[in-house]
């Protein structure tokens, strides 16, 4: 019976992931078209997962541009000349500090006076959250908030248990990334202060689907102060090209600054197939965090 759960998982990822890009493909420029235009344009680094490119990103990005946002690659995007080393590697690769510092780069690139949104899928949003606690021990709060599809939003990421298939992921991961070494050291202890509440001034959004095969959703969603959970029916690989995980995402990033509310089911600003297609979580509702509606401004590095 374990052998077939094993075999069945990753076979189902696989076929909701091709649903997922096909019905992406087939409603491509029709996602947003009856969503206005967001009143300003927001600044959004995007960080892949684990042993993925940027270009799995690309669907959600190019959303974004459409909407005048400023779109921006993660650190390891262009970290050489080899196609297999721009892949997310993690934390030993690339670490926090090369995280932190393209942040910074693309904050002052701007002027230094508009915070930043920060995108992750699987790994990337783990990279998200931990690099946002770190700029905050440094002293720039710069970050206006947090998306994560998919991710371990919880410091099991790093023990793995939250890998739902048992494959050459978990093996490849700990090879890539020994728990001795300094990066990995790091990474923990940001992803903890994330976890005890270091970015719970910033809103921070968890897409997350019982059907993920691959990131299990008692981590992938938490109950938190300034936590924000939305379930959306999509496998994990698949999540980037989900039309509605596309139509989230943006509704979140175009939130106005200061004024973070959380989604509303029920809106009527909503198209039809949006509801249709989401899953409303009760429990979730039930215990829902407030989101803070301060207005913090981001410090000049």
């Amino acid at each position: 019976m374990g052998m077939a759960l094993s075999i069945r998982k990753p076979f189902t990822e696989v076929a909701l992931a091709s649903a997922e890009l096909t019905v992406s493909r087939l409603m491509h420029g029709r996602i947003m078209q009856d969503k206005p235009l967001a009143d300003d344009s927001k600044l959004v680094v995007y960080h892949p997962g684990f042993m993925a490119w940027q270009s799995t990103l690309a669907p959600i990005m190019y959303q974004a541009k459409t909407r005048n946002h400023r779109v921006y690659d993660w650190a390891g995007a262009n970290r050489s000349d080899s196609f297999w080393s721009s892949l997310n590697h993690g934390p030993v690769t690339i670490s926090l500090d090369d995280i932190t510092n393209h942040l910074l780069h693309v904050f002052n690139l701007h002027g230094g006076g508009q915070p930043l949104t920060l995108v992750g899928h699987s790994l990337g949003g783990a990279y998200s959250m931990t690099a946002a606690a770190k700029l905050n021990d440094m002293g720039h709060d710069i970050v206006e908030r947090i998306v994560t599809l998919g991710s371990p939003s919880s410091t099991r990421v790093l023990d793995l248990d939250h890998i739902q298939v048992e494959n050459n992921v978990k093996k490849l991961f700990r090879r890539k990334n020994p728990d001795d070494h300094e990066n990995m050291i790091e990474f923990r202890e940001y992803a903890e202060m994330a976890e005890d509440g270091a970015i719970a001034h910033i809103p921070t959004v968890h897409i997350y689907s019982q059907s993920d095969y691959i990131v299990d959703k008692s981590v992938s969603s938490v109950i938190a102060e300034g936590r924000e959970n939305i379930e959306v029916v999509s496998s994990h690989v698949g999540m980037p090209f989900h039309p509605l995980t596309q139509y989230m995402l943006m509704d979140r990033i175009e939130q106005p600054y200061g004024d973070f509310t959380p989604f509303n089911f029920e809106d009527e600003k909503h198209p039809f197939w949006v509801k249709a297609l989401m899953r409303k979580n009760q429990w979730h509702e039930e215990h829902h965090p407030d989101l803070l509606k301060d207005d913090p401004k981001p410090q000049a590095a």
